[in-house]
């Protein structure tokens, strides 16, 4: 996959599916928002609540574990929507 394809997928103006990339080319280019599945881009969908629960409880723990045994420290990344899912 090209550097055009890339950003004409990430501006939204090719179809991921009509792009088909090497597993090695997807790592390399960090891309956000997209899965990859058999050689091409499958849009994600973004996690429900639930999901976003689970992860903070998740978190939550592995956090105190990690304090409580000195193991250094969590970091995690965040992610939030502002408005009405559609």
């Amino acid at each position: 996959m090209t550097q055009q394809e890339l950003h004409e997928v990430a501006q939204g103006i090719r179809s991921p599916e009509e792009v088909s990339m090497t597993l090695a080319e997807f790592l390399e280019n960090d891309i956000d928002g997209y899965e990859y599945v058999k050689g091409e881009l499958v849009p994600m969908s973004p996690p429900t609540r639930i999901h976003s629960q689970v992860s903070v409880n998740v978190i939550r723990y592995l956090d105190r574990h990690v304090d409580e045994n000195q193991l250094g420290e969590v970091h995690v990344q965040a992610t939030f929507q502002v408005g009405e899912r559609g």
